[in-house]
This record gives C-alpha cells, sequence and structure tokens, in this order.
C-alpha cells in the first residue's frame, strides 16, 4: 500500500487548483504513517503545553478539545502502527533493543 497524490493549504489568492503542499504519491504507508505520527504526536504536545498555562475559559476549552481530538487520531495511529510492515520508528526501536 502506497500514497496517493493529495493536496492541502490552498492559496484561493493564486487560482481555484493552486495549494502551497502536496502528499508525494508512492511512499509507502508505513513510512507515511510513521510521519504522520510524529507530526500529530508534536502537535498534540504544544496543544498540552498551550492550554496547560491558560486559566479556564472558552478559549481555553476550544483549545483542550483540539488537544483531545489530536490525541485519539495519534492513537490510531499507533494501533496501525503495528499492522503494516515495520517502519522507520519501529525498526529504530528494534536496532536499539539489539
Amino acid at each position: 500500500m502506497t500514497t496517493t497524490t493529495a493536496t492541502y493549504c490552498p492559496i484561493p489568492a493564486l487560482g481555484d487548483d493552486v495549494h502551497l503542499y502536496r502528499v508525494a504519491p508512492g511512499i509507502r504507508a508505513d513510512y507515511a504513517l510513521t510521519d504522520a505520527w510524529a507530526r500529530l504526536s508534536a502537535a498534540r504536545d504544544t496543544l498540552r503545553v498551550a492550554a496547560g498555562g491558560l486559566p479556564p475559559t472558552d478559549d481555553a476549552a476550544l483549545i483542550w478539545s483540539a488537544y483531545y481530538l489530536v490525541e485519539q487520531v495519534v492513537a490510531v495511529l499507533e494501533a496501525l502502527d503495528g499492522s503494516l510492515s515495520p517502519a522507520p520508528r519501529r525498526q529504530a526501536e528494534q536496532e536499539d533493543a539489539a
């Protein structure tokens, strides 16, 4: 299983189908999932730090809501991580254990 092309971060001022980023096609799914897991884990940790210092307000509640949504997706990616062929993160862990 590999990735297909997907675009994101549209720039409407430059045209209807202009995007700043795209996912490259043909990347192995285990690599893509490992990268997604790492990026979402960093976002989760950033949200936790940001929300942790806020007083209890409606704005803080929105940040905590985003944190818990990201936390759920991180958990799904971690659960999927073991169902595919070895990704770089798992290979590194196995090499460190040896």
